[in-house]
């Protein structure tokens, strides 16, 4: 069984962070015997590697099956990504055999780069994938702000470990604080929206490519379109091949705007009872007590005449699932249910808009994460009419979000959603992407689709 957090803080209390303002007096010292030391090692081993120290091929085939054995007993989406024409275990097979032919020497960077590929071709479903340098320190940067509550688990997951540290390298506080503001550099990229009118007095659009935090020159340009646009019938909110990213700026610029009233966007996820899922929920969750009103975790549930029972016999679905949504929630054993966005109208201070036309969202195969984050909000609340195709999917529940494995021999971290999320009213599985109210019609794209629609007065789901 994983270990209590009473273990967890004992060993969390010897990791000591580095201190470089009162070491440096003392490496300075140090210089000149190492350099000898360096000197005389070189001299007579003739620049030989210490193998010992550094993971052998046995270790990183080791690590590769300790990494299948864990996303066995706690990844989702093994079912899911075959119907979709990814058979995950198989190229995991492939990809160990490739690690064990190989006839270079293998090191720790060609392994990391073989289980990159591996994730690339598992078209990074789940979003599994290997956790990049800036984020490791980004985050360690973060637990060390909230050691109060999540933060003591994470600092302890990845950096209890001396291989994570030697693979990611070593860190002072400097380097954790400019991480840190380069991750959030990345939340508050430029959105680069484009606003436009296509038909002067009757129909403008906004092209939407990127899902990062809104900038002041964001709201005061889409305030002044809004303004402009006031009396026109038709918006299309294009967001076709915006990958993904943190919605809020969309909620702020586009959703908050047109709404009188808050809405509510409810996770319905399930999970499986693997050592690493648990383990992280305990660590990340103990202290979240003040979730716990409008979050449950840990429920078993039963599955009545294709729909979901929880707890007290609460339904959780209001339609009957599809046959492979009931077949892929054989295999999991508990139930996260919670409010996961709200969205309040603009106040006196946010971006006002008094458009009172109809909204148009345009999407593609190119949507994935926070984009279908954004679409499953505003379908769910009824904004308008979604035209083009199925999206990509990569959907995680904001509150389960991704999980870690970290590798014992060489410290790779892997990251993946360690959630099934389901939508409640239609009962589909969330990772397959979300479904568009029209398809685009024969030989055109969704906007001539849209604007087809518009000019045909067929503005409503048929």
């Amino acid at each position: 069984m994983y270990s209590s957090n009473k273990q967890i803080r004992k060993e969390l209390a010897e990791i000591k962070p580095k201190n470089t303002g009162k070491r440096k007096l003392l490496l300075a010292l140090l210089g000149a015997v190492l350099f000898c030391v360096v000197i005389v090692f070189v001299f007579l081993f003739g620049f030989r590697q210490d193998s010992s120290s550094y993971p052998t091929r046995e270790d990183m085939l080791a690590d590769f099956d300790y990494l299948m054995d864990a996303l066995e007993a706690n990844f989702p989406f093994f079912d899911l990504a075959y119907r979709n024409g990814v058979d995950i275990r198989s190229l995991g097979r492939q990809a160990r055999e490739r690690l064990a032919d190989d006839d270079r020497d293998v090191n720790t960077l060609i392994f990391a780069n073989e289980l990159e590929s591996f994730f690339r071709r598992s078209r990074h479903t789940g979003h599994l994938s290997i956790l990049d340098r800036t984020f490791y320190l980004s985050m360690i940067y973060e637990a060390n702000n909230n050691l109060d509550t999540w933060g003591e688990w994470f600092l302890y997951l990845f950096t209890h470990n001396p291989n994570t540290v030697r693979f990611y390298g070593e860190f002072d506080d400097d380097d954790l604080a400019q991480a840190h503001m380069r991750a959030v550099s990345m939340m508050y990229a430029p959105i680069r929206a484009s606003l436009n009118i296509i038909e002067e007095g009757r129909i403008a659009s906004i092209r939407f490519p990127h899902m990062n935090s809104a900038r002041d020159s964001d709201r005061e340009n889409f305030a002044a379109f809004y303004q402009q646009i006031a009396d026109f019938e038709h918006l299309i909110i294009d967001i076709r091949g915006n990958p993904g990213g943190w919605p809020f700026g969309f909620f702020e610029l586009v959703i908050a705007p047109h709404i009188s009233y808050p809405i509510y966007m409810t996770s319905l996820a399930f999970y499986r009872a693997g050592e690493a899922n648990l383990r992280h929920l305990d660590g990340m969750l103990r202290d979240f007590d003040f979730l716990r009103p409008s979050h449950f975790y840990n429920y078993p549930f039963r599955i009545v005449d294709g729909r979901i029972v929880g707890r007290n016999n609460e339904l959780l679905t209001l339609a009957p699932l599809p046959h492979h949504v009931l077949s892929d929630l054989e295999a999991f054993d508990y139930y996260h249910i919670g409010i996961t966005y709200t969205i309040y109208p603009s106040d006196s201070d946010g971006v006002q808009s008094n458009f009172s036309g109809k909204l148009w969202l345009l999407i593609d195969e190119r949507n994935a994460s926070g984009a279908d984050h954004a679409i499953a909000l505003f379908m769910q609340a009824e904004l308008g009419t979604v035209v083009g195709t199925r999206t990509m999917g990569v959907y995680s529940d904001p509150f389960l979000r991704g999980n870690y494995i970290v590798l014992p021999a060489t410290g790779i971290i892997v990251m993946f959603d360690m959630s099934y999320p389901v939508c409640h009213i239609t009962g589909r599985a969330l990772e397959e992407g979300a479904s568009p109210h029209f398809y685009n019609l024969a030989g055109k794209n969704a906007l001539e689709t849209a604007l087809f629609l518009i000019h045909s007065g067929l503005q409503e789901e048929e």
